[in-house]
């Protein structure tokens, strides 16, 4: 690259940046399945029912905040569902799992993205 003005032109940039793309999203959907639905699948399980409204009512999702972060929420849509047990079995069941679980799909996202270079 020359120094001064002009434009600097990337050959095959499309085609890179969809590579980089497509590794990105093979790695949060790994993640995902082996660190993230395990926990949904485990509160969904142990969840206490008495109507099953609340046992209904959990739900995870992954949205991107920035354009290098992640956000994942998991969580139950049930009025009450907070404060079944003065909160504890949501802090059991969600809370602590996912904090765990979060850390350990970062740790799977490196892993496959770096692996898949």
């Amino acid at each position: 690259m020359k120094r001064g003005a002009g434009f600097l032109h990337a050959h095959g940039f499309e085609e890179v940046a969809q590579k980089l793309y497509d590794a990105a999203f093979r790695a949060v959907a790994q993640a995902f399945e082996e660190d993230i639905a395990p926990v949904v699948d485990a509160a969904a399980n142990a969840w206490p029912v008495q109507s099953g409204e609340s046992r209904g009512s959990l739900f995870v999702g992954v949205s991107s905040t920035t354009s290098d972060e992640l956000a994942l929420e998991l969580g139950n849509s049930a009025d009450y569902s907070g404060v079944i047990h003065s909160g504890q079995t949501a802090e059991d069941l969600l809370f602590r799992p996912i904090r765990v679980a979060a850390r350990r799909a970062a740790i799977t996202i490196g892993r496959v993205s770096v692996g898949s270079r």
